[in-house]
């Protein structure tokens, strides 16, 4: 398992984030102001998965401002954009997972992840 430490300040997560992805990823580029699949993925350690590539984003930007992310999630790519409405992780309550939350359900488990602060 990877250790993940969260980004302090918004310039150090695109600067991590917008990072060339692998060797093989020939059509990104590091540094291009675009956050694309690859590079989320690399940055993330997997290599397809759209969900866990959300949830290291969620958790990696989780103790930056609500501005701070919005900026980050400004920097994705049209096609990240879209799957991010779809993968990104729906953060609840104490008070409202017990009313909106659906346990024993694994589709949900990943798309509805319940944060006690």
């Amino acid at each position: 398992m990877k250790k993940l430490t969260p980004y302090k300040n918004k310039r150090f997560a695109i600067a991590a984030l917008d990072n060339g992805g692998r060797f093989y990823n020939l059509l990104t580029n590091a540094d291009d102001g675009e956050i694309s699949a690859a590079e989320l993925s690399k940055a993330a350690g997997v290599f397809s998965d759209r969900q866990q590539m959300f949830i290291y984003l969620e958790m990696a930007v989780s103790e930056l401002n609500e501005q701070s992310i919005s900026d980050i999630y400004k920097h994705l790519s049209p096609s990240l954009k879209d799957a991010a409405k779809k993968y990104r992780p729906t953060h609840y309550s104490p008070a409202e997972a017990a009313t909106k939350g659906k346990a024993a359900k694994t589709q949900s488990f990943f798309r509805s992840i319940v944060l006690f602060p």
